[in-house]
């Protein structure tokens, strides 16, 4: 599906993201040389064992797959960049594809503090972002309890993005048929071309309290008024992605724009054994004219990555 050579033509595109509070010009990331021989200070937690680690008196965090998946890490750092792209607090992340292995390497945020609850302060700023969220399908910042940090100002920030896009965040591609039957933990991790992740995400109340129609609403038209700053961190190389990506957005727009306006929110209850068949039935309705623009060979791509799960 992605080969190395579009993942290299991808990031040298898309390395750069904005960070929380500086920005980053390519050539003053370290170089790959430095990345590969960095002072080790400490393994830091999570399933990839990041490092926090010394280059030049600077403090990075620097992780690697050790299953050797270049693309969940790279993704991850895509991820980032997009939440850069709509002023989302996020790490600020360049990717190296062609060290050994390949390295994630994020500019050291000091003073965070992991976060295990949430309350009402904290929610009503993760809530900001809830679309883009579930835009992406960031899924394990709610599965994964740390995923999101306060820093010393008080400002949460999704420090671990991995499990966003096409992968779990374990590794291994999403399912990619949506199954509106089944059951949430299942439908919360498909990457399916239709955005149903805006119904599933509002399960968690314990991270984003309960949405409204019209925070929804307002959020979406950011995300589609961003449109092409968002896709603009893929390079054409890369186009499964991008172009997952633009569906999801289009259908997006397609369904905040109904006529009448379909049910934008749904109580979590309702949610853990299907999707509500008034919401499963809207969604392909508003969405049928633009997924139908998808030319057959892309949809086969789709069906591979089904039956590659």
């Amino acid at each position: 599906m992605h080969s190395c050579t579009a993942l290299a033509l991808l990031l040298a595109s898309a390395s750069c993201a904005a960070a929380v509070r500086v920005e980053f010009r390519v050539e003053e990331w370290p170089s790959k040389e430095q990345v590969m021989s960095a002072e080790v200070l400490k393994t830091l937690k999570g399933g990839t064992h990041p490092a926090l680690v010394n280059i030049s008196g600077t403090q990075y965090v620097r992780k690697s797959d050790p299953r050797g998946d270049d693309i969940g890490i790279a993704l991850e750092t895509l991820a980032s960049s997009i939440y850069a792209q709509m002023g989302t607090p996020a790490p600020d992340c360049h990717f190296y594809f062609d060290t050994q292995p390949a390295y994630q390497l994020c500019r050291f945020i000091p003073g965070l503090t992991p976060l295990v609850s949430f309350d009402d302060a904290v929610k009503s700023q993760v809530k900001r972002h809830f679309v883009l969220d579930a835009l992406i399908q960031n899924y394990d910042l709610s599965g994964n309890l740390g995923n999101i940090a306060l820093d010393g100002d008080g400002t949460a920030i999704r420090i671990d993005n991995g499990g966003a896009l096409s992968v779990f965040a374990l590794g291994g591609w999403k399912f990619v048929h949506y199954d509106c039957a089944a059951q949430l933990r299942f439908r919360i991790k498909t990457w399916s071309l239709e955005p149903f992740t805006l119904w599933d995400f509002q399960s968690n109340t314990f991270l984003y309290g309960n949405m409204s129609a019209d925070e929804i609403i307002e959020q979406s038209r950011e995300v589609i008024a961003k449109k092409d700053s968002i896709l603009s961190v893929f390079s054409e190389q890369f186009q499964d992605e991008r172009r997952h990506l633009e569906a999801r957005i289009d259908c997006l727009n397609a369904i905040i724009e109904s006529q009448p306006l379909m049910d934008l929110t749904a109580a979590p209850e309702t949610l853990q054994n299907g999707l509500p068949k008034n919401i499963c039935e809207g969604v392909r309705s508003q969405c049928q004219d633009i997924l139908g623009k998808i030319a057959p060979a892309e949809k086969n791509d789709d069906e591979k990555n089904s039956a590659a799960n």
